[in-house]
């Protein structure tokens, strides 16, 4: 018989045994453990979204803030308008803190903002930590890079033509086109050496040429001597062009480039009846001055600014032609030609190894193009451009005076090898003089050759000879050409402004389609054209946040 402190021992032990076994309730406790993590995860949670969201807010309108404080043309101190941007965006708790600087002429500004963004804790303040807190950084810098420019300017007939004046507002009189282009160009210029960090110093970093285009673009000898154009004659650096020459960008100096004629091609249908003397060459009044002439790669203001202020209006226009040279010289194959400038001493050394590559992606080719009409036509002597030609002649004297008669030479021929034009019969001569062709046209006129000598040979008339040695281009087939170079400029990487001041409808058209974008697009009248040039002198402008 057991005593009952045994079997009362055995009992405390098997209720003790029982409990440790029973599992019953233990599944609250560990909810509520549980339960109380996941309510202090989320007030961690809740404070971490809370002080992002400040932060990011703050970030937000710093980054608004220093970029517009980095704007050249925003002359407010920087720390006001970080401010201004804090306490209008309503976040004026912050307190940002701002530090600029900029080049000495204002070519460039750096605008650096930091702000601390601080936040009571709800919840981590019950484990020691009362506020969050983190920096926010903005950097933002308005500068330019590198800049190539070539200005196309239409100096045609009508730039300076008494029917086709404009108002101008600050003179209050009519005035010519030419004569309020000079100056909005002039502006453009400052702006660009105003604003490209260190322009016109030892970096290259601006380069400018003035491409200057009627019916046709005088290259200048500086140029001109550095590439390789036919021989015919050193009267003009005017260069022809064929239809797929406007299918490329590049000019080369090893390639041979056609020497316009000196000759007049075109006065066929409007120069006055029996007109014997050449009246309009293509490169008329760029043979006899020099302020017509491409200026091509500069870096000195001066000296860009005089050529501006020298040009001169007459011709016709052929837009095509000044934007193929235009964009030859922001394109990198004519770098040798640069090159070689620059060993002539005719460019700075600071623009040697010029124009750069279209991958650098600090450097900004830009092309300005501007007209006040639209294209008209382009002629070019095709044939019997140079050598000895088929024009011989001999003069006689007699009591009555001095008499000279002309042949056509024909060697081909067995004998009576001299056509004589006022008998219309082949004869024998002797003691003629030749003359070179170049001779030919200095003498007369392609049109009164055609009428007067061409016409009266066997089997030939005065159109057929015309039409055989000139090639005539009208404006829709030199509108295609100017969309072509353009294409392929843009497509390289050129960014195309265009001003048509006062143009006509189809010059608007075609230069809408040459253009880089819509914006890129100025049509001003009268004395807008200074406001044009200054919109596009923003525009080129680059604005980037840095950090």
């Amino acid at each position: 018989m057991q005593s009952g402190q045994e079997i009362g021992g055995r009992g405390l032990g098997a209720r003790l045994s029982g409990f440790r076994r029973d599992e019953s309730g233990s599944i609250l406790i560990f909810g509520i453990i549980m339960l109380t993590t996941v309510i202090l995860l989320c007030g961690i949670a809740l404070d971490v979204i809370h002080f992002e969201a400040e932060r990011t807010t703050a970030q937000a309108t710093l980054d608004r803030a220093v970029l517009a404080a980095a704007d050249l043309s925003n002359t407010t101190p920087a720390q006001d308008v970080v401010d201004d941007y804090f306490q209008k965006a309503g976040v004026s708790r912050f307190s940002p803190k701002v530090t600029q600087t900029s080049g000495s002429m204002n070519e460039w500004k750096k605008v650096v903002g930091t702000v601390d963004v601080s936040t009571s804790t709800w919840f981590m303040r019950n484990f020691g930590i009362e506020t969050l807190d983190g920096p926010s950084l903005a950097t933002a810098q308005e500068a330019i890079g590198k800049v190539e420019i070539s200005m196309v300017l239409d100096v045609s007939g009508s730039m300076a033509n008494d029917a086709m004046k404009v108002w101008d507002s600050a003179s209050g009189q009519y005035v010519y086109k030419l004569t309020l282009l000079k100056p909005a160009a002039v502006d453009f210029v400052k702006t660009m050496f105003t604003n490209v960090s260190n322009a016109g110093g030892s970096d290259g970093t601006l380069m400018i040429s003035v491409v200057p285009y009627a019916e046709q673009v005088n290259i200048g000898t500086s140029l001109a001597n550095q590439m390789t154009l036919t021989s015919e004659h050193t009267k003009g650096t005017c260069v022809d062009f064929t239809a797929s020459d406007f299918n490329t960008i590049q000019i080369t100096g090893t390639q041979t480039l056609a020497r316009t004629a000196y000759a007049d091609v075109r006065t066929r249908d409007y120069h006055p009846s029996g007109y014997a003397a050449p009246y309009f060459r293509e490169c008329w009044g760029y043979d006899t001055t020099q302020t017509a002439s491409v200026l091509a790669f500069s870096q000195n203001k001066q000296t860009i600014i005089d050529k501006i202020n020298a040009l001169v209006a007459e011709g016709d226009t052929a837009i095509d032609i000044g934007a193929k040279w235009g964009l030859a010289l922001l394109d990198p194959a004519i770098r040798p030609t640069l090159n070689k400038m620059v060993t002539a001493g005719t460019v700075s050394s600071t623009l040697k190894d010029h124009p750069i590559a279209y991958t650098d992606t600090n450097t900004l080719k830009i092309m300005v193009l501007m007209t006040d009409g639209s294209n008209t036509n382009t002629f070019r002597l095709k044939n019997y451009r140079s050598g000895t030609s088929n024009i011989v002649y001999k003069t006689t004297s007699n009591w009555q005076g001095t008499t000279t008669t002309y042949y056509w030479y024909d060697s081909s021929r067995s004998s009576n090898k001299y056509y004589n034009f006022s008998t219309k019969s082949w004869t024998s001569v002797s003691g003629t003089t030749s003359m070179t062709w170049q001779q030919v046209w200095e003498t007369w006129s392609v049109a009164y050759f055609a009428d007067n000598f061409a016409a009266k040979l066997p089997n030939t008339t005065a159109d057929g000879f015309f039409s055989s040695i000139v090639d005539h281009v009208g404006n829709v087939e030199k509108d295609a050409r100017l969309k072509k170079v353009c294409d392929a400029a843009k497509a390289a990487g050129t960014k195309i402004f265009a001003i048509a001041y006062g143009a006509d409808a189809n010059g608007e058209a075609a230069l809408k389609d040459c253009v880089s974008a819509a914006s890129n697009y100025y049509a001003p009248q009268g004395s807008e054209i200074g406001a044009a040039f200054a919109g596009i002198a923003n525009s080129i402008r680059l604005l980037r946040l840095t950090q």
